[in-house]
């Protein structure tokens, strides 16, 4: 919204930024470039996603580099830039300004951009390099590149360095690129290649500006080329523009010149010549790396393949680890199951029937493995957590349970039920390990744990449970861990059975949930907070009021679930008070969330799909069941739920519901509606299957039923980013369909 009169940059180029109210437009931005210059062609390429756009400048000149770098020289002429604009509410403001990693002259980068949520791609349509020794080989002469960027809150930066598979001299790569979620194609106009269709010889040559257009998809932050297009028919300038949506890819090429009108006409003349044509291609699918799958043998052991893959758990680097059944003559009965651990590559951490002797901690040398327990938890920093099973001489139930680490370079016990592991509780073993969290940051693992009652050892059933609080060596942390029967929050009482159940996110916060025994009076049902310093720091215990709750007579009577935000306990209580309709709700820490039975109003897209970009108020809904809770970031919270009110049936009433930061409730995805990306008005989202959510960053996954659909694609999972949403775009904050029963890949 500068002086628009002022005409001194000629060419400088600008943006203009239109909406709508009803069926009337206004015109509601005015963009510049933030170092506007004469022929800079600020405005080649624009390109927009919720409330985000990016502007391409491909003559800017700036040697500037990477993110935000220094704009005001011009000593690369015709290097290009890329501009992002963020929204709030309808004021407009340049959130990054966007320059190559191997900024040259004469690249064009900003020629093409393109925008899905948190990523942009910008193509250099002229940049040089030939993809072979990294990016400063000016091999290719105008071969092209793109670049992509990611956006973690307000900041970017570049996350991948595109090149076609074939780069060649004047291919133009990155004249026009699109993308969607995971999936981007870039095209590449001036491509010689004589294949056609799909993944044909990229060797041969002998078609002069013929085009080409590539896939590339994204797993993790890794990007890989999945397809290479070309047109079927052998035209010119395929590439020249391109979208995607999905799995499906559009491709124009201006120059195609067969007089076909309508959809799949004859391609196989030129008698219309340069009159275009544009191709459409689908079922492309997603790029999986399999881990695991059944009959194929695991690599470096001999005749044994995997049977059925058992549960993962990831980090947030995309390693994995997991159980699964095994088959061959490698893994005959008794040995049919293996623990592995897999990013790039998998391998076996322990087979049933492995020797555990090795492990010390009164292992004998007949002691194995009877059974893996399905992975704990998986933080990137320190590896993945499981547990097992073991058996041989002298083990029996009451020492049979062991803790293992896997750090990818070997395996270390970090604790085992029948051996003492605390010196603060002197003799006393462990009996069983009810739960094992870690922090997602800290090397902290906190371990629910029961003790064997036992004289000898001074362990009773008044004194049975406790908290570990472990490092990823299995060091007891410097706090003594906490045990029942000792002392509570300062004079409140002393700690009573610990229920198992523990958590743990970020730092060295956590929150366990049990009975707390005031002097003189009857145990009450509470929550309890410590850290790697000792003692209980916080506690709500049974009998508390429950703020925010109606009545406000209203107390908490138990704590059935907890998880936690930040340092906050998140947690689902039990209510006195209200009717049984409305006897349950969530909380952080002191702060109401929701309570079970009492109308609310939700936004939510048209069920219908009419309009997908506005969100609707859905006013007198209830939750009539809490089914799970996650916590997310430090002050919201995604709840699978059952409802119940205002326009609820049985067809509609399953729902997963966030609540964002500031209070509002959005409905992600909805019985009943429009499935998203589904294709079609017929096709409706059925019941809601699973759920999960990183609670750091906010990426969720939702596994449902397809209503409508043939029984060989009635199924999709969608994706989101929780975080995403702002008050003033809660639809960033909305699912896309990831991957539905049936697709190829």
């Amino acid at each position: 919204n500068g002086n628009q009169a002022d005409d001194s940059a000629s060419f400088s180029g600008a943006a203009y930024v239109f909406t709508r109210t009803g069926t009337a437009w206004s015109q509601q931005a005015y963009l510049k470039a933030s170092n506007a210059q004469g022929s800079d062609y600020f405005g080649i390429s624009v390109a927009l996603s919720g409330d985000t756009a990016v502007v391409g400048a491909n003559l800017e000149g700036s040697n500037a580099t990477g993110v935000n770098g220094n704009q005001a020289n011009n000593s690369l002429s015709v290097a290009g830039a890329a501009y992002v604009f963020q929204r709030s509410g309808s004021t407009w403001a340049q959130q990054a300004y966007l320059k190559a990693s191997n900024t040259e002259a004469g690249d064009n980068f900003g020629f093409s951009v393109a925008i899905s949520g948190d990523t942009i791609v910008v193509g250099a349509l002229e940049e040089d390099s030939n993809g072979v020794g990294g990016q400063g080989n000016n091999g290719s002469l105008n071969s092209g590149a793109a670049y992509v960027f990611v956006r973690t809150g307000n900041q970017w930066s570049q996350q991948a360095y595109l090149k076609a598979s074939n780069p060649g001299d004047q291919d133009s790569f990155g004249c026009f690129a699109g993308i969607s979620g995971n999936t981007i194609v870039v095209g590449a106009r001036q491509e010689d290649s004589i294949a056609k269709g799909v993944n044909g010889d990229q060797s041969d040559n002998s078609d002069s500006n013929a085009g080409a257009a590539y896939v590339f998809t994204r797993t993790g932050t890794n990007w890989n080329q999945q397809a290479y297009l070309k047109a079927s028919n052998g035209a010119d300038y395929f590439g020249w523009s391109c979208a995607a949506s999905g799995d499906l890819v559009a491709v124009g090429s201006i120059y195609e010149s067969s007089d076909a009108t309508g959809i799949n006409g004859n391609g196989g003349n030129v008698n219309a010549g340069q009159s275009g044509a544009a191709y459409v291609f689908g079922g492309l699918g997603p790029v999986f790396d399999s881990l695991a799958r059944t009959g194929t043998s695991v690599d470096g052991v001999q005749d044994v393949a995997f049977g059925v893959p058992g549960i993962a758990a990831a980090s947030n680097t995309g390693t994995s680890i997991f159980a699964s059944g095994l088959t061959g003559s490698g893994a005959p009965r008794g040995r049919e199951q293996g623990m592995f651990a897999g990013g790039s590559t998998v391998d076996l951490l322990l087979q049933k029937r492995d020797i555990l002797a090795s492990f010390g901690n009164g292992f004998s040398a007949g002691s194995s493995v009877a059974a893996l327990i399905n992975p704990c938890t998986n933080q990137a920093g320190y590896g993945g957590l499981f547990q097992i099973f073991a058996a041989g001489s002298g083990i029996n139930r009451n020492n049979n349970q062991a803790l293992i680490r896997d750090n990818g370079a070997f395996l270390k016990l970090l604790g085992r039920t029948g051996q003492p592991i605390s010196v603060a509780w002197g003799s006393a073993r462990p009996n069983a390990f009810p739960e094992v969290v870690e922090s997602f940051d800290t090397d902290l693992i906190a371990v629910a744990t029961r003790l064997l009652v036992s004289s000898p050892d001074g362990v009773s059933a008044i004194d049975d449970s406790g908290l570990l609080v472990l490092d990823h060596n299995g060091t007891v942390l410097p706090a003594p861990p906490l045990r029942e029967d000792e002392e509570a929050l300062t004079g409140s009482g002393k700690l009573g059975q610990m229920s198992g159940r523990v958590a743990t996110t970020t730092g060295d916060a956590i929150h366990f949930t049990g009975f707390l025994k005031p002097t003189g009076g009857a145990a009450l049902n509470a929550l309890f907070g410590t850290n790697m310093a000792g003692g209980i720091t916080s506690q709500i215990k049974q009998t508390d009021g429950a703020n925010g709750a109606m009545p406000a007579t209203t107390t908490f009577t138990s704590f059935p679930a907890i998880g936690q935000s930040a340092t906050d306990p998140v947690f689902r209580a039990m209510l006195a008070g209200p009717p049984r309709t409305q006897n349950e709700g969530i909380w952080i820490s002191t702060s109401f969330i929701l309570q079970k039975g009492v109308p609310f109003t939700p936004k939510g897209v048209d069920p219908t799909g009419a309009d997908p970009l506005t969100l609707l108020d859905f006013p007198g809904i209830q939750v009539t069941r809490i089914l799970r809770f996650w916590p997310v970031a430090a002050d919201q919270v995604i709840v699978q739920a059952v409802l119940g009110g205002t326009g609820v049936t049985k067809s509609n009433n399953t729902a997963v519901l966030h609540r964002q930061s500031d209070g509002e409730w959005v409905i992600l995805l909805r019985g009943g509606q429009v499935a998203p990306g589904g294709g079609s008005p017929n096709l409706k989202v059925g019941a809601i299957q699973s759920v999960e959510v990183d609670p750091i960053q906010g990426n969720y996954a939702i596994v449902a039923s397809l209503a409508g659909a043939p029984a060989t694609s009635n199924q999709g999972l969608w994706g989101g980013v929780a975080t995403a949403g702002t008050p003033s775009s809660r639809q960033r904050s909305l699912p896309t369909l990831r991957l539905r029963k049936g697709d190829p890949y």
